[in-house]
């Protein structure tokens, strides 16, 4: 917007435009050195960060590419996963504590081979496009970063 009907000729209004720039560059400058603090000294519990990643329904699209792999459209199949998260929400639970039973009410194409489908580690490792989620593509951004930082 500075530079709106702004003449052709020199003009002071020129000398605003960076304000934003150098604010935010100071913003993001403080916002890496509080993030190295606080990775400098992070312990993890990896009991409750298992806990937290399993609480969130997020293998809901396992389900529907299970289905998908069983021959059923995405459309039915994303139907289905989120009719059964909301039972679970329901019941309070989460979708790997749900019964077989209870799963196929709303599919007859899911076996017992579901559980094996929606585990956080199935999840995690089904997404292994480069900077994935995957613990291969993990350890793969980790050498890579070791390298750049001359750290290894």
């Amino acid at each position: 917007m500075i530079l709106k009907s702004l003449p052709l000729s020199y003009n002071k209004d020129l000398q605003e435009d960076k304000e934003g720039l150098f604010d935010s560059l100071k913003t993001w400058h403080d916002s890496l050195s509080m993030a190295s603090l606080v990775l400098k000294n992070i312990k993890l519990n990896r009991s409750s960060c298992r806990q937290a990643a399993e609480k969130g329904y997020s293998n809901a699209t396992e389900i529907a590419d299970y289905l998908v792999k069983k021959g059923m459209t995405f459309r039915e199949a994303h139907n289905i996963s989120g009719q059964l998260v909301l039972r679970a929400i329901n019941e309070k639970k989460s979708l790997n504590d749900l019964d077989l039973s209870i799963f196929q009410k709303y599919s007859t194409l899911i076996t017992d081979d579901i559980y094996e489908n929606i585990t956080l580690e199935a999840c995690l490792e089904k997404r292994s496009s480069k900077g994935g989620v995957a613990p291969n593509e993990i350890r793969k951004q980790i050498i890579k970063e070791k390298e750049r930082l001359n750290i290894l």
